[in-house]
């Protein structure tokens, strides 16, 4: 059985005035980093919003490379004078960040 790598990346969605929503499904791994760094910063510049949410509640899988992109976009956000917060994460992404140490960085407890 082959294993599906895949990421689903959805269209932004405006939530308010100051807020777009990007639901993230599936695998946000070294395979996908490079797919996933290049369609934010289409969504920087796409939008003006100053705060962009990461729906995490179907992202199956988080590594290191994940990570590493999740940072760099969220650096990327702030030059631009916006933020980036990780919404409704899975136990196991919740967990990848909390041993990161970076569960306050993307607004999470």
């Amino acid at each position: 059985m082959e294993h599906d790598h895949a990421l689903r990346i959805g269209a932004p969605v405006a939530v308010d005035g100051r807020t777009v929503r990007i639901d993230l499904d599936g695998e946000l791994d070294t395979p996908n980093t490079a797919a996933f760094v290049t369609a934010f910063h289409q969504i920087l510049a796409d939008t003006a919003a100053p705060l962009i949410e990461l729906g995490a509640s179907h992202l199956t899988f988080l590594d290191s490379a994940g990570v590493q992109a999740l940072v760099e976009c969220k650096k990327a956000a702030s030059v631009a004078g916006r933020d980036v917060l990780v919404r409704d994460p899975v136990p196991i992404v919740h967990q990848v960040l909390a041993i990161t140490e970076l569960l306050g960085d993307f607004g999470l407890e």
